[in-house]
């Protein structure tokens, strides 16, 4: 999964990418994919076509910090791998992991008005919910 996350970081028209690495390991493996790539294949292709309908968080972070503690840029991600991306045990894990879930959300609105895309938080952090629960 991170090779394929890499090649497809590397396929973006950018100039400049950061990403974190924790060991000597992961800095090597991700010069080898630079090193090796390759335009995508079709399968790569087709695997990242992917189409939002707008409704979709951008993972900007401007919602937070919400009063209740929930991430909820995290949340939204893991529903944005999950429908968009097709992975969902991975978003149901990940989700399953947090102490404060959506659940935790009292719908005091104050997230709503700092989304730069007008997203309906509320309700999105009800429907990732009602999806990615166990």
């Amino acid at each position: 999964m991170v090779r394929s996350a890499l090649r497809f970081v590397l396929a973006q028209d950018v100039s400049v990418v950061v990403t974190g690495m924790k060991s000597i390991e992961e800095v090597d493996a991700a010069a080898q994919v630079g090193n090796e790539y390759t335009e995508y294949t079709t399968v790569e292709t087709n695997r990242f076509k992917v189409q939002f309908d707008g409704k979709h968080c951008r993972d900007c972070g401007l919602c937070l910090a919400c009063p209740q503690d929930i991430d909820i840029a995290a949340i939204l991600r893991f529903q944005t791998l999950y429908s968009a991306y097709g992975l969902k045990n991975w978003a149901k894990k990940l989700y399953s992991g947090l102490e404060v879930n959506a659940t935790d959300c009292t719908e005091c609105g104050v997230c709503e008005p700092k989304c730069p895309y007008n997203l309906s938080i509320m309700s999105l952090l009800k429907d990732t919910h009602a999806c990615l629960r166990h």
